[in-house]
This record gives C-alpha cells, structure tokens and sequence, in this order.
C-alpha cells in the first residue's frame, strides 16, 4: 500500500509560472516528492510513463474554460486508477462544483501552502484507497432536506423520515440510516429524538482529513429505533464555522457507510450549503401553502438557478397540508407560482406530531396509522427509497412576479 506521507505527485501546469509558485509556496512538500511539467491538458498522453509512475495527478486547470474542462474529463477517463486534484487560481463555489463533478477528489485553491496540499493529497489516497467493485457502488442516498422558510417543519420530516427507513425489523435486512443535522445555530433534530448535542464538532471543523468511517461513527447519537443522528452543537456557532471541505467529508463518509444519508440544512445560504446540495441525489424543498411560504419556496428555486444549480433534481413538498382550508393557496395556483409540480403532500396533524417530539420517539408510537404518518410513507417510499431518475424539469419562469390567490 502506498505510504500517504511519501507520495510520488506528478504536477502538470499551464506555464512555468505557476509551477514555480506551487514550488515555493509549497516548501518541502512534508516529504512528498514533486514531479512538475509545463504542458496543456490535452497535450497529456494515456500511455505516459511519468503519470503512470506516479501516485497522484495534480493538474492546474482553468474551471471557466469549457475546452480545458473537457480535456480534463479526457485525462481522468485515461488515468481512472489515479487520484486526481485540480489546482486553479481561486476558484469560486461554482468552480469548485464544476471540477468535483468531473471527477477530481479535491480542488486545490492558488496560492496555497503545504498544509493545503498535504490535507489535499491525503483526500485523495483516501478515495483512491476506498473499496472498488461491488462494495463501492453500494453508495448511500442521499437526501437534503431545504427549507423553504424557518418553521416549515422540514426537520420534521428528515427526523421522521429517518426513523420511518429503520423501524422495519422484521426484515432480514433493515436499512441503515443516518441523519446529518449542518443546521448548526437552530438545528433541532437532536431534541427531537432526546438524543445529546454533539460536543465534538467545532473540533474536528479544521480537520476534515480525519474524518472517517469510525469517526463518524463515534460522532453519531444513536436513537432507539436505529437511527444515528449527527446532532448540531450544544452552542450557537458562526455559519461560518463549517467549509466546503468538511461538510464534503462527512458526506462522503456517511454515503460509504450508509444506505440513506438525510441532511437537514439551514435557512441562510452559505458556500459549503451549496456544495452540500450539489452532493445530494435528491432535494426535498418543503413548503406550507401559504403566500409567504410559497413565494419563499419560489426565492429558493430562483436561487438554486442563480448559483448554476437549476438542474438538481428537486421536489416539492407541501408540509401540514389540510384540504379545503380557508386561508390556504390551491396547490394549482402555487405550482403555477413554482413552475413546479407539489409532488408530495404530507397531512397536517399538529397533536400527533408535537406529541412525538416531546416524547422523543417516532409517529407510531403516539397514534398508529394516523393520516399524517401514512402520506410521510409515501413520500418515503416514494422519494427516499428510489432511485433517482432523470427526468426534465419544468423551467422557472423568468418572471418572479407571482400572484396568489388564497381560498
């Protein structure tokens, strides 16, 4: 196996310039050994000896140059068996989706130093040293859960969810599943469980090259049905406090360890939100229908666009639905709003619901087959379970001015 602390890295730059600079900002390279050339991507042979010889590629890439883009899904598609790290002068959030989508393990901002590269470098081994074949494809869903508003009761339904994937014991195989809540200064899915805060999280932010499969699952807390639930801190923290990088991490630790990975985000908007999403195979955006909750649902989807993230597979679900409410919006008139058909619609039932969050335990266990719990199995069965297929989503309309008209 190949030692993570003395790697062979072959280093391709688009001129002398950047190599030189990735040399002197990098210093000794922590005992690495560091092979530059100065060549363009597609000047890069399948059969070259010295990228074959090596234990990781980085390559210096330009993200917003679609050639380049495609001559670098070129070299991956030759060097599959290599761990790849694209380095670009920094990069935005997009960028960064652009290139991880394409299959690098890891983006590498310039300038940099050697602790960037070293955290870098030991994300690729770890990918490159994950079990291959068949236990590789068995990959976690994963499932985030966006907030139309605060209140909406989105943790709710993760928290539920969760427990509705675990709770079939009498199957030979029970599904494992676990919740992660990033809503880090008003995440609940801890009290709603009655399961302790994770005190461990703020120390672990700036060394997501720990993390994991035993970590992770250390850091989980373990409710009765099954469910581990990776809990927000006992302490309100900044946004600000968790980056693309980590939350990547856990991501990917939980998808390789688990069958279905829920992921409760915040309300705001922040860059490592966006890569948590960009991760997800499916995006549940839960709303009420009401004007503001559904004009908010509807700054949601414009936003998901604005940021190159219109083409996530994205489902609307309509939370605390009550047929023929006075004060209501028509599920018509707010998927005209949405450009966007409410695919799911989970049944309002404020005494059951609030009674199974102060007990901490699951639906069942405070009223079985109560209308509420039966239309969370559909979407469970139906969304959660399944996989994704590609379809073509209506296109949000480029005119934000909504009418609503209520009951």
């Amino acid at each position: 196996m190949t030692n993570p602390d003395h790697l062979k890295i072959a280093g391709m730059f688009r001129d002398e310039a950047a190599a030189a600079a990735f040399r002197a900002d990098c210093g000794s390279l922590n005992g690495h050994r560091l092979d530059t050339h100065v060549c363009a991507l597609s000047d890069i042979r399948p059969g070259s000896q010295r990228l074959a010889a090596s234990d990781v590629l980085l390559l210096d890439v330009d993200p917003t140059d679609a050639g380049q883009l495609t001559d670098l899904a070129a070299v991956l598609e030759a060097f599959a068996d290599k761990p790849v790290i694209a380095t670009a002068p920094q990069p935005s959030v997009q960028d960064i989706r652009r290139l991880l989508h394409l299959g690098v393990v890891d983006v590498l901002p310039q300038p940099h130093g050697a602790d960037d590269l070293d955290a870098a470098l030991r994300q690729a081994m770890r990918a490159h040293q994950a079990p291959r074949g068949a236990a590789a494809l068995r990959r976690g869903r994963k499932i985030a859960f966006l907030k139309a508003a605060g209140g909406v009761g989105a943790t709710t339904l993760a928290v539920q969810s969760g427990c509705l994937l675990v709770e079939e014991r009498r199957r030979q195989t029970v599904p494992t599943a676990c919740l992660l809540d990033f809503d880090i200064q008003q995440g609940a899915a801890g009290l709603h469980l009655d399961l302790p805060p994770c005190e461990q999280l703020a120390g672990l932010v700036g060394a997501p090259d720990r993390m994991d499969d035993a970590l992770l699952e250390g850091l989980l807390a373990h409710h009765a049905s099954g469910l581990g639930v990776l809990t927000a801190p006992p302490r309100i923290m900044p946004l600000e406090t968790l980056d693309p990088t980590f939350v990547s991490a856990v991501i990917d630790t939980a998808a390789r360890v688990k069958d279905h990975v829920l992921i409760d985000l915040p309300s705001a908007w922040t860059d490592w939100k966006l890569v948590a999403l960009q991760s997800a195979d499916m995006v549940l955006l839960v709303t009420e229908l009401t004007v503001p909750s559904v004009r908010n649902a509807r700054m949601q989807l414009d936003t998901l666009a604005e940021q190159g993230l219109a083409d996530l597979p994205v489902t609307i679900v309509a939370n605390r639905y009550c047929r023929r409410v006075a004060g209501s919006v028509a599920i018509a008139n707010a998927e005209k709003a949405l450009d966007r058909p409410i695919r799911y619609r989970v049944r309002n039932d404020w005494a059951t619901v609030s009674e199974a969050i102060n007990q901490g335990v699951a639906l069942r266990h405070i009223k079985r087959r109560s209308k509420v719990e039966k239309s969370l199995r559909q979407l469970v069965d139906g969304v959660v379970r399944q996989p994704v297929q590609p379809r073509a989503e209506p296109k949000l309309s480029a005119d934000t001015h909504m009418m609503l008209e209520v009951r």
